[in-house]
């Protein structure tokens, strides 16, 4: 799995911070799914704008977003490089919206 893994610290309980995330993922088209034993959350499609994908983890007083895109051939892309740049740029504004929201100031 190549992802980019950022992580924050959040300046509220593990509980808001969830409720945050959730809504905005939500309100940005991601459903969350269970794939290959894990839950993240999903948007797109592979045949045509590629799967964008969060994971969201807590941990202690961290959370832990992992971002990545998956097209129709290959496996999942970190969001550095220039390949996917619009898929990749898509993810990069869920996350950050995340990260206003629930990081200590």
């Amino acid at each position: 799995m190549a992802r980019t893994i950022i992580y924050l610290d959040y300046g509220c309980s593990r509980k808001e911070a969830e409720k945050k995330a959730a809504q905005i993922l939500t309100n940005d088209g991601y459903c969350e799914v269970e794939q290959d034993g894990e839950m993240i959350w999903m948007k797109g499609d592979v045949k045509l704008s590629g799967i964008r994908g969060i994971k969201v983890d807590y941990e202690d007083e961290k959370i832990k977003l992992s971002g990545w895109i998956k097209g129709l051939v290959g496996g999942e892309t970190p969001l550095h490089g220039i390949a996917g740049a619009v898929t990749k740029k898509d993810v990069k504004k869920a996350i950050k919206k995340i990260e206003a929201s629930i990081s200590k100031s």
